[in-house]
């Protein structure tokens, strides 16, 4: 690592700038399909109904699959876990753009797609949130946490806005197309991404030892590693449920969510 002066600490670190710089081209990709889906199902049904029924589609899966994708975030590989789920998330971005472009679309894709989506991101932001604070030094995890944070709340603002333009001087086919490419440019990133080597003491190495022929055991049983992924998800739910503070910051960012930002999937009626 060199320090790079006037860099935030965290981009200090490589592995933390490829992958810095893939999840702006990810969630760049994300805010393009998610406004073009929503202007799209209006232009073909001008029903506000249905742009409720992509953002449920959307919402739905996610919010099930999510404690499922947490749980497999700790239990395989977090950064193959993202780079699958960028690239199908490129290839369901390919196909709008593909059915669009040949004037066969219907409200039904969206809505399909939009599912496929949600159900996607329940794996990919769980492990995207465990995987990237191993990409630095403790110390500066902070600064870590203030990029990623950067990024979800900029580009979000910024996306939209380009989408606008370009759906009204190019066609919505195209804002698929330059979505499915941000995510394959984060799936690319990923493959020069590795994990700090951290030093182990000698008695953390012995017990890493002895954590790993356990898992390697109980991988060998089928029915124990589906019992194991069971148990950790109830072990986390049971967790957030005996901890106030935790419960009290997630019920705080569900209630935002659910009821402060709803709004946005009207914003095509309004305009």
């Amino acid at each position: 690592m060199t320090r790079l002066p006037g860099l935030p600490p965290a981009l200090s670190y490589a592995p933390y700038r490829r992958y810095w710089a893939g999840a702006v081209a990810s969630v760049a990709g994300y805010s393009l399909v998610y406004f073009t889906q929503g202007w799209l199902i209006h232009e073909l049904t001008p029903s506000p109904l249905y742009l409720g029924l992509v953002a449920a589609a959307n919402a739905v899966p996610a919010f099930l699959l999510t404690f499922v994708g947490g749980v497999y975030a700790d239990r395989l590989d977090r950064r193959m876990v993202i780079f699958g789920s960028q690239l199908i998330l490129a290839a369901l971005a390919a196909i709008m753009a593909a059915i669009n472009f040949l004037d066969a679309v219907e409200p039904w894709h969206i809505i399909a797609i939009a599912a496929a989506v949600g159900a996607v991101s329940a794996f990919d932001f769980p492990a995207r949130q465990a995987f990237y604070p191993s990409l630095v030094d403790r110390r500066d995890l902070s600064s870590a946490v203030a990029l990623n944070a950067l990024v979800w709340q900029g580009v979000r603002v910024a996306a939209p806005a380009a989408a606008g333009f370009l759906v009204a001087s190019i066609d919505t086919s195209a804002v698929f197309v330059i979505g499915a490419i941000g995510f394959g440019v984060m799936a690319m990133l990923l493959l020069a991404v590795r994990p700090l080597l951290r030093p182990v003491s000698p008695e953390q190495g012995a017990r890493a030892e002895s954590d790993a022929q356990e898992a390697k055991t109980e991988d060998e049983s089928p029915d124990a590693s589906r019992e194991n992924a069971a148990g950790q998800l109830t072990e986390g739910l049971d967790f957030v449920r005996k901890k106030p503070e935790f419960r009290f910051l997630i019920g705080m960012v569900m209630f935002s969510s659910f009821f402060g930002t709803g709004y946005l999937v009207l914003m095509p009626v309004f305009a």
